[in-house]
């Protein structure tokens, strides 16, 4: 299963990782194009354009036409927008490799953004932004990030608003979708796939010769702060951050152990003191966030509006234990433990392998052995971490949003800030 990197004459990279071992293969198609390069005139034109990519080509008219065909192979499809990237995928059996490519390479290069699709999937965009307004979860997730990074576009929804949503037209379309170029684009297949099979079938993907726009890189680092929305609730959402490092820092191992013994499983010391010592909590847990230029901790709960103000105590209370006592052996070998089991675990799927492999190759331009990443995790000590927290865990550095009926900002700013 040795990933092979072939690059072609017109910068488009193909990653192949063969399992002979498997009846499946999984295909993706990967641009580092995302969110963030999108003007405020367009937000939420990334995401949008995923959706419409499945609405129509020459060859394949129509939505119904592109799913029945999928489907009638027995593949899964699906796509994602992320900040600095976008993706597409099919899996299934093996034998339909090439009519997989055919279909993957058509919705990337050829979509036809017709007018009529256009309008009717603004709808349904426009119902999944008012689902994030009104599901204080999501609404709690949006904040979050922009209480973290401002207004800027790593602070904005990459739903967009109803706004740009509802002003979207088929040249903006045409115009954003030439950020797509060989250069920033990535053909990934993992499974029972020999690379030959792959550029034999590569179809209109192998000829593009497309130059792409010049993206500009944006970098943002705002002062953090809270924001805090109050609206009648069962719950109270708080999502507290930590400013921490960008995506090709030596220091991510850290941050991933560090996020792994704060809010990974059922032993991690958020579901151990707000859910089982404390009892406040259904949900809590923590994911560690990287773009190119920064990152952030997040950690996230729902909680009684009564309980709220004890339970941002009692988790800024451990992060400071850490900073003073360290991480207990055991506890420090469970995070290592798990995040090495969750690691191998995924590997052993096609769709697993593709994620690790091309969102290395994407994001950061290099392959990482799997053992190479862990051997990195079981080098970090108590010491590392808390000597980051230390410096990481300043007032600039934190943010946190809550949705709820609370009122009390003021009491908020005291807890996390100190003042």
């Amino acid at each position: 299963m040795k990933p092979q990197v072939t690059t072609l004459p017109t910068g488009l990279r193909i990653l192949t990782i063969p399992n002979p071992n498997v009846e499946t293969v999984n295909v993706m198609i990967l641009t580092s194009i995302g969110g963030r390069v999108e003007s405020p005139e367009v937000s939420g034109i990334a995401h949008f354009l995923e959706h419409m990519a499945f609405k129509g080509t020459p060859k394949r008219p129509n939505p119904i036409e592109i799913n029945r065909e999928i489907e009638l192979l027995g593949a899964r499809t699906n796509a994602f927008t992320w900040q600095e990237f976008t993706g597409y995928f099919i899996m299934g059996n093996k034998s339909h490799l090439a009519k997989y490519l055919d279909i993957l390479s058509d919705i990337y290069l050829n979509s036809t953004f017709p007018v009529n699709e256009m309008e009717k999937e603004k709808g349904v965009i426009l119902e999944e932004i008012k689902l994030h307004k009104d599901e204080p979860i999501y609404r709690a997730g949006d904040l979050f990030f922009e209480a973290t990074f401002g207004k800027g576009v790593l602070g904005r929804s990459l739903l967009g608003t109803e706004e740009t949503i509802k002003g979207m037209t088929r040249d903006n379309f045409i115009n954003f979708k030439k950020n797509y170029a060989p250069k920033n684009t990535l053909l990934a297949v993992a499974g029972n796939a020999e690379l030959s099979q792959v550029l034999k079938n590569l179809k209109d993907l192998g000829s593009w010769k497309s130059q792409g726009l010049s993206v500009e890189e944006k970098k943002e680092n705002p002062q953090s702060t809270i924001l805090l929305e109050t609206r009648q609730s069962e719950q109270a959402h708080l999502r507290l951050g930590i400013k921490t490092c960008r995506m090709l820092s030596s220091l991510t191992p850290v941050v991933d152990v560090l996020n792994a013994h704060i809010g990974s499983g059922l032993g991690s010391l958020m579901f151990e003191v707000l859910r089982e010592k404390m009892g406040l909590a259904y949900y809590c847990s923590s994911s560690a966030v990287y773009y190119q230029d920064t990152g952030v901790l997040k950690m996230s709960a729902g909680v009684a509006t009564a309980k709220l103000e004890e339970a941002l105590v009692g988790m800024i209370g451990e992060i400071r234990e850490i900073i003073e006592q360290g991480i207990k052996p055991k506890q420090l070998e469970r995070a290592k433990e798990y995040i090495k089991g969750g690691l191998y675990m995924g590997l052993e799927t096609t769709e697993g392998l593709n994620e690790y492999y091309a969102f290395d190759l994407l994001l950061k331009g290099k392959l990482q052995e799997p053992q190479e990443y862990a051997r990195k995790i079981d080098e970090v000590t108590s010491e590392d971490i808390s000597k980051f927290l230390k410096e990481k865990f300043v007032p600039q550095n934190l943010s946190l949003a809550v949705v709820g009926n609370y009122k009390n900002k003021e009491r908020l700013e005291e807890i996390v800030y100190g003042k």
